[in-house]
């Protein structure tokens, strides 16, 4: 398993700061997660997804995730206003051997009156497990052809890019978690500010939805920050880029 990453956590602050800021909510990129209802599971089930030596190959073999984040930042300094929205999507699919991985991101706001507003092109990637363990990419180049590399990755495209997105779960185990009825999922047991992740599962004891929503007021800068990511579990075809 790779290198285990921490997040620190962001303070909640009151509506009286979100008013005096005037932020609006976003249209919610974690509102299908936030509304899901989680199953309770047991200990096995949540070992197998964020336990140590968890195959992401297997584990999410069939499925499609939607993974969603975004922040705003809104300042007020001499005079001037400042709101800017940056936002990312990965969309991972796996079939088996076979794995594709989607990121776009953007960027939109003002500074004062000054458009700000940015769109990278989309990324993908595919790549397919060879007998041997090792994995062929493919990968655009500049001129929008695939073209074809092997790798030594531990897992396909999007299993080792969904690993490392959910990478800050692994130093939680099953026992730091509780059931929350308000927040339809397992919480961190000291996650007394509610601004903490919130991890959902299904009948099947799989993970199905994964959300997050603060706000922080440091300095002159209000931040609000949302993040919702879905599965979906179903035959899959993969069909890789014609080279």
């Amino acid at each position: 398993m790779k290198g285990r990453k921490t997040i620190g956590k962001a303070i909640a602050l009151g509506l009286a700061v979100c008013a005096m800021f005037g932020l609006v909510s976003c249209a919610s990129v974690s509102s299908k997660a936030k509304h899901m209802k989680s199953q309770e599971v047991s200990e096995a089930a949540w070992e197998k997804i964020f336990g140590y030596g968890a195959d992401f190959d297997v584990v999410f073999s069939d499925c499609e995730v939607v993974y969603q984040r975004e922040m705003t930042r809104e300042t007020y300094i001499d005079g001037v206003k400042s709101k800017i929205t940056s936002s990312e999507t990965y969309t991972f699919v796996m079939d088996g051997a076979k794995q594709y991985l989607s990121v776009s991101s953007s960027q939109k706001g003002k500074y004062g009156d000054i458009k700000v507003d940015e769109e990278e092109p989309e990324e993908e990637r595919y790549s397919i497990k060879n007998e041997d363990g090792t994995y062929t990419i493919y990968r655009k180049n500049a001129a929008a052809e695939w073209t074809t590399s092997v790798s030594y990755l531990s897992y396909g495209v999007a299993a080792d890019t969904l690993d490392d997105l959910l990478s800050l779960l692994y130093w939680y185990r099953f026992d730091d978690y509780v059931f929350s009825e308000a927040r339809r999922g397992y919480v961190d047991a000291d996650d007394f500010e509610g601004d903490g992740y919130v991890v959902k599962f299904d009948k099947e004891g799989r993970i199905s939805g994964l959300c997050r929503e603060y706000e922080d007021f440091s300095g002159d800068t209000l931040t609000h920050f949302e993040l919702g990511c879905t599965f979906y579990y179903k035959d899959l075809e993969i069909k890789l880029p014609s080279i």
